[in-house]
């Protein structure tokens, strides 16, 4: 029987054949069980729903964390179904289905507590079921608590870039049901394969690495039939290097994964051309037509007095190597739930502020995660740490191995304290521009055959100087982007950029400042902030959010900033964090033309650094936590945590002073709003 259940959700009640007789009055008692029938079309809604939310995700571009999975931090839209075959369903059950989903899935509505506690499983039940089968179905891939969508990425067509890189194969086949899984299927697998890192994603495909060797495969697909096989899709292998084993590898990989999981349209055959036992060429043929194959090879069989063609023997991988695939999905689907079961939304707001990490050869991942890890806990902070923030100088050179080191440091710690990749807020900081990409910008050039920049220029002696390139010297940042930002963000860094990342369900923006973004060893103290374009992008948000954090790598309380000071204060900016000073820094400062527009400068100290040379003398290694409360104002509390070098544990920051005393280096802003 159909019943209302507050007046808001459809149940359905079904009566228990089997019946028990009550003992005591020796009469037969119904059991019910209730159940809440949810649409099979449901799911087809929610899934189009959580791509369309992936391709727009301006965090980390073609993903979706669990966490807004959970909390439907996106909109489920009834009337645009993925299926053709949906379509048919009339507009006013639509609406309804609309009303029901939205009861059962949203809190807004008054229910009992019971009724909130069966609702709350059902959608946990729904979205593990969703996250199984776009994981089984190899549409996504779990990373740093992200669901990433190969598909999905709105980059500018310009950024997939073949410079240096020459054809090896161009496969076709048919879409299996649409693009998503398609592309999915192939990228997924390389992913897991334990064979091939992917490096990055491009608007048309992805760039991979095989022992060192880079690769890029590029998708192109055209509609053929809207009845049948949507989609024609074409897939270009590019390689950088001529190594024979490591291109035969990927061919065969991906030859693999067609065969075990997609239709192919058109059938690839390489043929070898011979005159008398001589080998004089090849022949590559692609052809819908199998009989054509036949008709070659029967050539080859009947062999002519001077020439005969023979089928090329190509490079072949044992099908053993996609067992583990599976095995690794399920690993993850285990991680995924083990997550959900014990997720608690973060209430407030709780920022772990490092900074000046240098990490280098001698960088120990474990032992740095696990230090920070055990000062949380002993401070009983570590569930409250709802954002990360580094403010710069990442590495100690700019290499790709410091980079990667790094990367895995951060993914480690997010994953430790129950993070996702949204909640990471990066910045560059002057050791993490490329020394050697920034020296080949510039020329040497004679005096006699222009005018020097004294801005950008750098003069030798009186017959030469060096003129900068400007396209090549704004690359210098491309390894921190490829081997650290892209990996975070799934999309490539703009050095001259001001980035917003905010985060409405609680009022919160970061606002991303490259404070390096002119320097380099000619001109390593040219800090300086395009205060326009922050006010730009300050315009856009300052309605929307109340609680604002501005970041970058160098501190800006001196006169030289006062433009950009004053723009942070009227535009009622929180705090400005930093690093850099290698040391940790509190200021408060207070624009008398205005009432109540009191910020903080708020420096962290050096996080790791085996060379003492770097460290200021007194000063120990120091990381901040911010903490953000609202009680009709909103107040910060900053705690800092220090210990003396990588091999002793953080503790408690304290001030000593000539008396012997001490006090604890912690600082509160009460009513700064």
């Amino acid at each position: 029987e159909i019943m209302k259940e507050d007046n808001s959700i459809e149940v359905l009640k079904i009566k228990d054949k089997d019946k028990k007789a009550d003992k005591d009055k020796k009469e037969e008692k119904e059991e019910y069980k209730e159940y809440i029938i949810l649409k099979s079309y449901w799911r087809h809604i929610f899934v189009n729903s959580i791509l369309e939310f992936a391709s727009k995700n301006k965090i980390v571009c073609g993903a979706i964390s669990i966490e807004d999975l959970i909390n439907l931090n996106f909109e489920v839209k009834f009337d645009k179904p993925l299926k053709k075959e949906l379509e048919k369903i009339e507009k006013k059950e639509k609406e309804d289905d609309r009303k029901i989903f939205e009861n059962i899935f949203k809190d807004e509505l008054k229910k009992s507590e019971e009724l909130k506690k069966e609702l709350k499983k059902l959608k946990i039940e729904f979205i593990k079921e969703i996250i199984k089968r776009l994981l089984k179905d190899k549409i996504a891939y779990l990373k740093d608590r992200m669901l990433i969508f190969p598909s999905r990425f709105n980059y500018k067509p310009d950024k997939f870039n073949k410079k240096g890189y020459f054809e090896i194969q161009n496969l076709n086949l048919v879409a299996h049901n649409n693009i998503d899984m398609t592309i999915g299927k192939i990228v997924v697998s390389l992913y897991y394969s334990g064979i091939f890192e992917i490096v990055k994603h491009l608007d048309k495909g992805v760039k991979l690495r095989y022992k060192n060797k880079e690769f890029l495969i590029e998708f192109e697909w055209k509609k053929i039939d809207d009845t049948v096989n949507p989609s024609q899709i074409s897939i270009h292998l590019y390689a950088k290097e001529n190594d024979k084993k490591a291109i035969d590898m990927l061919v065969a990989y991906i030859k693999l994964i067609l065969r075990e999981n997609l239709s192919m349209l058109y059938e690839n055959r390489k043929y070898k051309i011979v005159n008398l036992d001589e080998t004089i060429g090849f022949m590559n043929v692609s052809v819908l037509d199998r009989e054509f194959f036949n008709c070659i090879e029967n050539i080859g069989e009947n062999k002519c007095e001077k020439y005969s063609i023979e089928k090329e023997e190509e490079f072949e991988i044992d099908r053993r190597v996609l067992n583990g695939i599976d095995d690794l999905i399920d690993g993850d689907l285990e991680k995924i739930t083990s997550y959900i079961d014990k997720y608690n939304k973060k209430e407030k707001i709780s920022i772990l502020h490092l900074s000046d990490l240098h990490v280098s050869k001698d960088f120990n991942v474990t032992n740095e995660v696990e230090s920070l890890i055990d000062a949380l806990q002993k401070s009983g902070k570590i569930n409250d740490i709802s954002h990360i923030v580094i403010s710069g100088d990442i590495t100690k050179r700019s290499e790709i191995d410091e980079f990667e080191t790094a990367y895995k440091f951060i993914s480690w710690l997010m994953d430790r304290l129950n993070l996702d990749a949204q909640k990471v807020i990066v910045v560059p900081g002057n050791h993490d521009y490329s020394r050697r990409l920034a020296q080949e910008a510039y020329d040497v050039v004679s005096k006699s055959s222009g005018n020097i920049r004294k801005d950008i220029d750098v003069d030798l002696n009186d017959k030469y100087y060096l003129k900068r390139d400007i396209d090549r010297w704004d690359k210098r940042f491309e390894i921190f982007s490829e081997y650290f930002y892209e990996k975070l963000y799934n999309q490539s860094f703009d050095s001259n950029d001001i980035r917003v990342i905010a985060y409405s369900d609680n009022d919160l923006g970061f606002v991303l400042i490259n404070t390096s973004a002119k320097i380099d060893h000619f001109f390593p103290t040219n800090v300086d902030i395009n205060v326009e374009l922050f006010k730009e992008r300050m315009n856009k948000i300052k309605n929307r959010y109340k609680k604002i954090f501005v970041v970058g790598h160098h501190p800006v309380y001196s006169e030289q900033f006062y433009d950009f000071q004053t723009a942070m204060s009227d535009f009622r900016v929180l705090a400005y964090l930093h690093g850099h000073l290698h040391r940790n820094y509190l200021m408060k400062f207070t624009n008398y033309t205005a009432t109540e527009k009191e910020m903080l400068f708020i420096g962290a100290g050096i996080l790791s650094n085996p060379d003492k040379r770097a460290m200021v003398p007194g000063v120990p290694l120091r990381f901040n936590i911010v903490e953000v409360n609202e009680n009709n104002k909103i107040n910060l509390k900053v705690y800092t945590y220090e210990r003396q070098n990588n091999n002793t544990p953080w503790s408690y920051a304290y001030i000593y002073h000539t008396d012997k005393t001490k006090k604890s280096f912690y600082c509160e802003i009460k009513e700064i709003r």
